[in-house]
């Protein structure tokens, strides 16, 4: 009977010791630590992580070859004392874990920093909610050592036992846990080196595994879902023309309608298309407004881009154009301008040349947003035509008379020829139905000879550029 007691006890000790593990954060390459999608900025405060190769090779460090985690603050005297890095934002990409109290190894937590400031550094852990498990700030208070590697110890018996040890998934590092926002005497900015992150506990889950399909950014992707090991992302788009000829993928939104292919019905001016979109309800709500998806992104990385569009009303109206990131309407670049011929065509340019960003991706237009409906609903209706993204200074003319050019043969199952009277054609973009850019041609001369025979059947729109402006026109591939 006593042997078998003995038996059951030793069982149960080596089984509830078994499940234990050592996480080792090395942030070699090929693991879940050495993906610098892995790794965000926490709490404010600090530059973009990184993972770099050491470069201060002493102390208890001495590898030149390893990868360490690299974060800069760089205001330290201004910056809130829980600044750091930590992999909130990723989800479970280390896995998730518990920690047993009662288990001697999982009380203690070691990791290699190499800093160049005077400073306190703190430790976090999170649950997969966000919650806390404990924090540690006044341990390794005031560390002194400076531009060396060392090993640093953090003691986890004292932690709040109260605290959900269980379904851990973040790992957060505070750059200098003093709660005195910023010391006197030290460096401008203040650089952090980590490497060799290592505690015990149980394994509950592994790291989730990257997927093409997740929704999210993850793993080696360089966009949502893309690049890395994924499918190549969508180049963001450099021009854009749309001449509402044919159906467009706009659509109203908050209140408003929009309708494709309505009738031009004033052609004798500076627009002599045969169709226009119209919005109707423009002012039914706070937020009512027609909006365009743009999957690929819109590229504004040249910093010297703009918009062009026509508009036609009853009234003189504020008009504000917003490019977002999706349906994230809170991260947009937003540019007004103002219409003031009522019932004749006037074009409207939107200067985004401050702008260098290539992930918005929804182009939103609002009609006198800062007014309620009014009275009259004809009052409300709007037609749109000839909306251009382009370099801003190719967008301030108005585009010249189509009589000023020829075109044939139209429909083409081979080449277009398009000839002027007397301008210079300065350049052609080719654009498909969804308005991506499918030919571009710099012929500088009165005429030029589009080859059609590579493309597929369809429609098409060029835009034509010379020193009197652009024009766009509709081509057919049979």
């Amino acid at each position: 009977m006593k042997k078998t007691t003995l038996l059951l006890i030793l069982f149960t000790a080596y089984f509830a010791n078994a499940q234990q593990q050592e996480f080792h954060l090395d942030f070699e390459p090929g693991t879940p630590s050495g993906k610098v999608a892995t790794w965000n900025n926490a709490f404010g405060g600090t530059s973009p992580v990184e993972i770099i190769t050491n470069p201060d090779a002493d102390g208890t460090n001495t590898s030149t070859t390893t990868k360490v985690l690299k974060t800069t603050l760089g205001e330290p005297l201004t910056a809130e004392f829980w600044a750091g890095i930590d992999n909130s934002e990723s989800g479970e990409a280390l896995g998730t874990w518990k920690i047993d109290m009662g288990v001697t190894s999982n009380l203690t937590l070691t990791m290699d920093i190499n800093k160049n400031y005077v400073g306190t550094i703190g430790i976090k852990m999170a649950t997969t909610s966000n919650g806390t498990t404990f924090e540690i700030g006044d341990q390794n208070v005031d560390n002194a050592v400076v531009d060396e590697w060392q090993t640093i110890s953090f003691d986890l018996s004292g932690i709040n036992p109260v605290g959900d040890l269980t379904n851990i998934s973040d790992m957060i590092i505070f750059v200098d846990y003093t709660k005195t926002n910023g010391r006197v005497g030290q460096p401008s900015e203040y650089i952090l080196y980590v490497d060799n992150i290592k505690w015990h506990a149980e394994k509950l889950t592994d790291p989730v595994v990257p997927t093409c399909d997740d929704g999210i950014q993850n793993g080696d992707e360089t966009g949502v879902d893309c690049g890395g090991a994924c499918d190549a992302c969508p180049i963001p788009v450099t021009s854009l023309s749309i001449d509402f000829e044919s159906a467009t993928t706009f659509i109203g939104v908050d209140g408003a309608s929009y309708t494709d292919m309505v009738t031009n019905d004033v052609t004798n001016g500076i627009n002599s298309s045969a169709n226009a979109g119209q919005i109707s309800n423009c002012n039914s709500g706070p937020w009512s407004h027609i909006q365009m998806d743009i999957t690929e992104g819109i590229d504004l990385s040249a910093a010297d881009k703009g918009f062009s569009l026509m508009v036609k009303g009853p009234r003189a109206t504020p008009i504000l154009l917003k490019i977002q990131v999706g349906d994230d309407h809170a991260v947009n670049h937003e540019v007004g301008g103002n219409y003031t011929t009522p019932n004749q065509w006037q074009k409207i340019t939107f200067d985004f040349t401050s702008f260098t960003t290539t992930d918005r991706s929804k182009i939103v237009i609002f009609f006198d947003i800062t007014a309620g409906a009014s009275g009259n609903s004809n009052d409300d209706i709007f037609l749109v035509d000839d909306l251009i993204f382009d370099a801003f200074s190719s967008l301030s003319s108005t585009r010249f008379e189509a009589a000023e050019f020829n075109f044939y043969p139209n429909p083409t199952s081979s080449s277009w020829k398009i000839k002027t009277k007397s301008q210079t054609i300065q350049s052609v973009n080719l654009f498909n139905v969804l308005g991506k850019k499918v030919l571009s041609l710099s012929p500088n001369s009165t005429e030029v000879e589009i080859n059609a025979s590579e493309l597929n059947t369809g429609i098409y729109f060029t835009q034509i550029k010379t020193a009197s402006g652009v024009n766009s026109i509709k081509l057919i591939k049979n």
